[in-house]
């Protein structure tokens, strides 16, 4: 644009070339401080892991499904979980084997620890050797013993069929063998249970 134009241009009120680049870059500017910004302010996939792993243990499998649920791609998650391992933040043998310690602490029997670990997604192997490390089935007797026990304790008031029967349904719900499970409540209680109770109650864990 000649200098005669640029004056009319003025005049008139239009903008300028050099007007017009500088509010084109300056588009451009702004959104590329916004999209650096919103780059910050996004957690990555290794940190929201750190996050939830603060809160509790997880297994390979639970964290992985975490993440999956708060928007990451399966491959920066998997690349969050290699790095976890590699930095012994997760460890899915130490995991498997403190949940199973903490079930067995609280009667509850192999069967079970098992089960609720391959749940939780953990190797069936891995799930196997370490509820059988936690709760060994040479103890099936005495623990369900002690268990039973400590359970009829707290509730002096039941006795009879009633009793024998709730007994027997919180034994089974942990996981311990029907025939066992009938010596105890029938040496507990003197009756025989005919049917167990599998309604949960508000002390069972």
């Amino acid at each position: 644009m000649g200098g005669d134009e640029a004056e009319q241009a003025d005049q008139l009120g239009l903008p300028g070339v050099g007007d017009a680049t500088a509010g084109h870059d300056g588009g451009r500017g702004d959104e590329s401080d916004e999209g650096a910004r919103g780059a910050k302010r996004a957690p990555s996939a290794y940190n929201a892991a750190l996050n939830l792993l603060a809160v509790r243990d997880f297994s390979r499998a639970e964290l992985s499904g975490r993440l999956a649920s708060r928007g990451f791609e399966a491959e920066a998650i998997e690349s969050a979980i290699l790095r976890l391992e590699e930095a012994h933040l997760l460890n899915e043998e130490a995991y498997a084997a403190n949940f199973a310690a903490s079930r067995a602490a609280r009667g509850v029997a192999a069967t079970v620890i098992r089960r609720d670990l391959a749940a939780k997604g953990v190797d069936a192997d891995l799930a196997a050797r370490a509820a059988a490390e936690a709760s060994p089935a040479d103890d099936d007797a005495a623990r369900c013993r002690e268990l039973a026990g400590a359970w009829l304790a707290k509730r002096p008031g039941l006795t009879g069929e009633v009793a024998a029967r709730r007994l027997a349904g919180y034994l089974a719900r942990r996981g311990y063998p029907s025939g066992l499970v009938a010596r105890v409540v029938w040496d507990l209680t003197e009756t025989g249970a005919t049917e167990t109770d599998s309604d949960s109650e508000s002390d069972d864990v």
